[in-house]
């Protein structure tokens, strides 16, 4: 039935009523038009399913900490970039804990540069004992020589002193005296390089492995403190809650001050991809293999003045539901001036001739071929044109015109067949 509607409509348009004609304008009489803009659409037998607008894309923001709500930054329709913060919340109990952890590390640093400080010093410790060392041992060989040239006088003494060659006195006074004090010295000096030795241990011990291992543990109590300070403000971080992705906001259900939580019935806000869009419509199984990703589809607007848009399927689901038994399908619109909502009636339209689209009363007839007259500044020229089908308000231009050129609708009849001049005296309102 509707496809008999739309070739009586070609019919009306190839045999206008009799009687009516071209009367050209008198004179320099320039004729007042009305224009309309040739579109892209469909007309014939068109299937009508109702579907509804979503966005690409909707994240609900809400904290995953408890907290009274400081700052929320945006409003319900503002527009929000990826990143950027949506709210934050008041948390005086992490912030404490972040400026504690943030102590704690100080002290740990401190107690670090005083172990490797002390380092230094052992340094010097293990040097100057080594220098100890050294002398103990240059005072040893001294005294070990000493008390060999005093034995040696001590033994030409006794030699002399049997021989009656000195007197006891003598040899008591020059040889052994001598003898006796170099092997004190020498005594004194060996003891003196077993304490050294003792001293340079008890340094090198404290350089190498003493002070290393109080820095190692200096070095774990800051690492302990810089981690703990690091959990303190991923904490804190998540009182600051950013959205992760471009759109608006459609939703705010918190004020500054409330207390929020992860467990919240309601997210503070909502962001919303509106740009592009979707139009979710049901598709019944015996139409869906008309349908295919990439295609382009019409979709009409009750809310928008059945307004109709260009959608490009973007996913076609390869189960049917089993509820509706329908498939679910998939529609992506530009929206930049944001007028298709989420939530609002869409209306897809299946079949039917697509092609440029204008008002059926666009077209004429001159010599027995239709002409559509073309706005070209301020001249009207007439276009033959090769005609498709017809729903009785639009009818579809297959050749001769394209989308976006204006047309006359009106007024035409005072044109001459190579057309003319005109003045615009609006445009033509009419609803798809």
């Amino acid at each position: 039935m509707r496809r008999l509607a739309a070739w009586l409509a070609i019919l009306a348009l190839v045999f206008p009523v009799a009687g009516c004609r071209t009367s050209p304008a008198k004179g320099g009489e320039v004729p007042q038009v009305l224009i309309a803009q040739a579109t892209e659409g469909r007309v014939g037998q068109v299937d009508e399913l109702l579907g509804k607008v979503k966005a690409v894309q909707e994240v609900n923001l809400l904290p995953k900490i408890p907290g009274r709500i400081r700052e929320i930054n945006f409003n319900l329709g503002d527009r929000v970039k990826a990143g950027q913060v949506a709210f934050t919340l008041s948390v005086p109990e992490i912030e404490a804990a972040v400026a504690q952890a943030r102590a704690g590390v100080k002290q740990a640093q401190a107690a670090k540069a005083m172990a490797e400080a002390s380092l230094a010093q052992a340094e010097l410790q293990a040097e100057q004992a080594k220098a100890g060392l050294d002398q103990a041992r240059a005072a040893l060989q001294q005294a070990q020589e000493s008390f060999r040239l005093a034995e040696e006088n001590y033994k030409r003494g006794q030699f002399l002193l049997a021989q009656g060659a000195i007197a006891k006195a003598t040899f008591e006074k020059d040889f052994e005296t001598p003898y006796i004090n170099a092997k004190a010295a020498l005594e004194q000096a060996q003891s003196g390089l077993v304490r050294a030795e003792a001293l340079y241990k008890q340094a090198a011990d404290n350089r190498d492995r003493i002070v290393p291992a109080q820095i190692r543990q200096a070095q774990a109590a800051e690492e302990a403190a810089q981690a703990a300070l690091a959990a303190a403000e991923a904490n804190l971080a998540q009182a600051v809650v950013v959205s992760p992705i471009d759109g608006y906001v459609v939703a705010r259900n918190a004020e500054v001050g409330e207390l929020v939580g992860p467990q919240m019935p309601m997210p503070v806000l909502t962001v919303a991809q509106l740009d592009p869009i979707l139009v979710e419509v049901m598709v019944p199984e015996d139409k869906i293999n008309q349908v295919k990703v990439g295609e382009k589809l019409a979709v009409r607007f009750p809310a928008l003045e059945e307004r109709v848009l260009e959608g490009k399927v973007k996913h076609v689901s390869p189960a049917s539901d089993p509820r509706t038994k329908g498939y679910t399908v998939q529609v992506e619109l530009s929206n930049p001036d944001l007028k298709l909502k989420p939530g609002m009636a869409a209306v897809v339209l299946l079949g039917g001739e697509k092609g440029v689209l204008v008002p059926r009363e666009a077209v004429t007839w001159r010599q027995g071929e239709p002409v559509v007259f073309t706005l070209k500044g301020k001249e009207a020229q007439p276009q033959r044109v090769l005609l498709g089908p017809s729903d009785g308000r639009w009818v579809v231009v297959r050749e001769g015109i394209k989308a976006g050129d204006w047309v006359v609708v009106t007024g035409q009849d005072r044109l001459g067949d190579k057309g003319g001049k005109v003045e615009i005296a609006g445009k033509w309102q009419v609803s798809r």
